[in-house]
């Protein structure tokens, strides 16, 4: 009876040990199967392909790389993928390349089957010098060099026609007001005049075989380079010549 009785203790502790044998090869197993999940994918890396990405749009931008700035880039879209040979598309939204908001698509692609599109955007900046206002202008004042200074702009916030050379805007005269910061564009500026109307000047008459020189008078005022309407005093004709200087109006048959 009692030999009986250990033989049963026995076959249950035998049993026991099984069961906990077999938790503890599933637990094994399962372990072994997310450590393999786990090898089975890997993440994009961010900070490659960003820079892919800034090196494919500056190849593309039309102007100097040390000019460019890529801001604000950044990735959306599922970064897990397939183990795999790692290799990317890019596919721009727009064909044409401008300052301000950019966006293109990643087409990325493992042991070069395509797994993923990820959408890049960011904001290209051009900063550029233009000629600006150091201080208010009123209407027809003759600038000087005191009243402009360059300044660095976002080419994006630049006015189109706004000058980028100092000596095109100094001597010239505003057309009307101008407020402090304003980058200056030839259409508020003109030549001041250097002939007032009235004025006696000499007329310089030329044709292609001969050349003569009279008196007129000025019908209108005259910038440098204009055309205005003058009277050659000796023959009373009115005739239309090219400002030369505060003296000097050519007339060309």
């Amino acid at each position: 009876m009692r030999c009986c009785t250990s033989q049963i203790i026995s076959g249950d502790k035998l049993v026991v040990g099984l069961l906990v044998l077999l938790c503890l090869l599933a637990g094994a197993l399962g372990i072994a199967t997310a450590a393999t999940g786990q090898q089975s994918t890997m993440q994009v890396p961010t900070q490659e392909v960003t820079q892919l990405v800034t090196r494919y749009l500056m190849d593309r931008l039309p102007w100097p790389k040390q000019q460019v700035q890529i801001t604000n880039l950044s990735l959306r879209g599922d970064l897990q993928v397939p183990q795999g040979q790692l290799t990317y598309e890019m596919l721009p939204r727009s064909h044409h390349l401008s300052p301000g908001p950019v966006s293109l698509t990643i087409v990325v692609r493992v042991d070069g089957k395509p797994v993923r599109r990820l959408l890049a955007s960011g904001t290209i900046n051009v900063p550029t010098k233009v000629v600006v206002a150091a201080m208010p202008l009123s209407r027809d004042q003759i600038i000087t060099r005191a009243d402009v200074h360059l300044e660095e702009r976002p080419l994006t916030q630049v006015p189109e026609g706004a000058m980028t050379d100092l000596q095109d805007a100094v001597g010239k005269r505003s057309r009307r007001g101008i407020g402090l910061g304003t980058p200056l564009q030839a259409r508020l500026l003109e030549a001041p005049s250097v002939i007032k109307r009235g004025a006696v000047v000499t007329i310089l008459a030329k044709t292609p075989v001969l050349s003569a020189v009279v008196q007129g008078q000025a019908k209108e005022d005259g910038a440098v380079g204009e055309q205005i309407r003058v009277v050659n005093l000796s023959s009373r004709k009115e005739v239309y010549g090219r400002v030369i200087d505060e003296h000097t109006v050519r007339v060309d048959f």
